[in-house]
């Protein structure tokens, strides 16, 4: 019987050193993806431990030859009960997170689906560009730049009118635009920090007058039309 119970725990401990030695390392691998199946390639990842961090300072790494994929590998005898948060974030789409655990001698894989960013808040600026005798100025070529150095552009049409479409905050602060307009002829016009503000459906009015050939900023025509 002794005999007996002296092979059995030879055998299992064959059998555990011949798993142990199979197990070696353990790795997670996540891909970021876009709703379409594209890869997104400018994904930052995050990992935030729910409770104590047990992975020893590890985290997960980029793939150097596939910029959407990341991995984090463990020995074997790495021990993680806990669980873990995973944050993947990407400019131009919508966070997303997933809670995880590290099972001890387990590979897995995570797909993260972005989801496109919803589109800011935007209101409608409209007007018209004037010369200093009152007549229309079409082709005059708009820009409109915010703080966070984004760019707006469009161009007056043949009645010199001209419609942009610009995000707007709705809450907190005012959206802070500086603006150029330029026609050949025509000096260079310039509104630095024009306070544009908007809601549901809504329009501002601004029309504008240039000067032919002389240095300065635009005048600003009082408008003629309410805002909606």
């Amino acid at each position: 019987m002794k005999i007996l119970l002296i092979l059995i725990l030879i055998f299992a401990g064959f059998v555990f050193g011949a798993n142990a030695q199979v197990c070696g390392q353990f790795t997670t691998t996540l891909v970021v993806k876009t709703e379409d199946n594209k890869a997104v390639e400018n994904s930052v990842v995050q990992l935030v431990p729910l409770g104590k961090d047990e992975t020893k300072g590890k985290t997960f790494v980029r793939d150097e030859n596939d910029r959407s994929k990341f991995s984090v590998t463990f020995n074997e005898g790495h021990l993680m009960l806990g669980k873990y948060k995973v944050i993947v974030s990407a400019d131009g789409f919508e966070t997303a997170e997933k809670e995880i655990g590290f099972p001890h001698c387990k590979h897995q894989y995570f797909e993260f689906e972005l989801k496109a960013a919803k589109a800011p808040n935007q209101a409608i600026l409209t007007g018209t560009v004037f010369d200093r005798n009152g007549a229309v100025i079409p082709g005059t070529k708009i820009t409109a730049v915010n703080s966070k150095g984004q760019k707006f552009e469009t161009q007056t049409n043949e009645d010199g009118e001209y419609i942009l479409e610009l995000p707007f905050n709705e809450y907190g602060s005012i959206a802070k635009y500086d603006m150029t307009f330029e026609k050949s002829g025509f000096a260079k016009g310039v509104l630095k920090d024009f306070k544009f503000v908007g809601g549901y459906n809504s329009e501002m009015h601004l029309d504008l007058a240039l000067d032919a050939g002389v240095s300065g900023g635009p005048i600003i025509i009082p408008s003629t039309k309410e805002n909606k």
